[in-house]
């Protein structure tokens, strides 16, 4: 052991203990590195998909055209047809073709390089706008200093989403808050004109009470005097009708003593007229 550094003792070691260089240590400069930053530098800046030539695919869009024209007026010769009626049909076959050039375009009839990247290219935007991405370049993925970018603006975009959130939410709870303390208010003041109102049919059920009460004590004294006014007419009337009653019976009576003395007096007649002739009247006989 020399300075802290190796075994204590070489016994059951197989060694001499003596301290060496080890040959398995590395320096530091030997763990330096040569690293890309992104896999431009290493591949350069071409890309795998490579984009269609306008001119080419134009090219090949007139030849195609032109292939079939040739193909049309060959079996329109073959047939016997006329010249101008050749042109003429060509023509009309040339503007129809025109007009299904995308058509054609888009179809995998053609096996051509710029137009497989044409097809390629619309496949890929279908598919990119399918899966809502961006504009997506070849080799952004392993770009560093982007994908450093890209996480703090998508970070920067969640904390902003999330305060917007949470300034909703406050927002929303004022509402609320404001909605429910409006609520209590107008609840208050629906109880204060509901008192309100109570106590106002209490005062009126109470005066039309009094009022009726007082109307019943003034039909009571009209009744009350309307009945001894009745008693005291009929009273009246009793008394008129006693009066009458004692004059009538006077007269009567006149009546019946003039009657039964005029009776009397009939019946003295009847006698006097029955009796017989010698024998003399009463008073002389007396």
């Amino acid at each position: 052991m020399y300075n802290g550094i190796g075994i204590a003792t070489p016994r059951g070691s197989g060694t001499s203990g003596y301290v060496q260089t080890n040959k398995f240590h590395l320096r530091g400069s030997r763990l330096q590195r040569a690293e890309h930053k992104d896999m431009k530098d290493m591949m350069g800046d071409t890309s795998m998909q490579r984009a269609p030539n306008k001119d080419i695919v134009e090219h090949t869009r007139k030849r195609q055209i032109e292939v079939e024209l040739f193909t049309l007026r060959a079996e329109l010769e073959d047939q016997g047809f006329a010249e101008e009626e050749i042109d003429e049909k060509v023509n009309e076959k040339r503007k129809e073709l025109e007009t299904k050039m995308d058509e054609d375009v888009s179809s995998k009839k053609i096996e051509e390089t710029h137009m497989i990247a044409l097809r390629k290219e619309k496949e890929m935007d279908t598919l990119r706008s399918a899966f809502g991405l961006g504009e997506v370049k070849e080799g952004d993925a392993f770009d560093r200093e982007l994908q450093e970018k890209l996480r703090i603006e998508a970070r920067e975009k969640r904390e902003k989403e999330q305060r917007e959130k949470e300034k909703a939410e406050l927002k929303k709870e004022k509402e609320k808050a404001k909605a429910a303390k409006k609520r209590k208010k107008e609840l208050k003041k629906l109880k204060k004109e509901a008192k309100k109102a109570e106590k106002k049919r209490a005062k009126e059920e109470k005066k039309r009470a009094e009022q009726e009460k007082l109307e019943a004590e003034e039909a009571a004294k009209r009744e009350k005097e309307e009945g001894s006014r009745e008693k005291k007419d009929d009273r009246k009337s009793k008394d008129k009708r006693k009066d009458d009653m004692g004059g009538g019976s006077d007269e009567e009576e006149a009546d019946q003593r003039a009657a039964l003395r005029a009776r009397l007096q009939r019946n003295i007649q009847d006698l006097e007229r029955y009796r017989p002739s010698d024998s003399p009247p009463r008073h002389e006989r007396e």
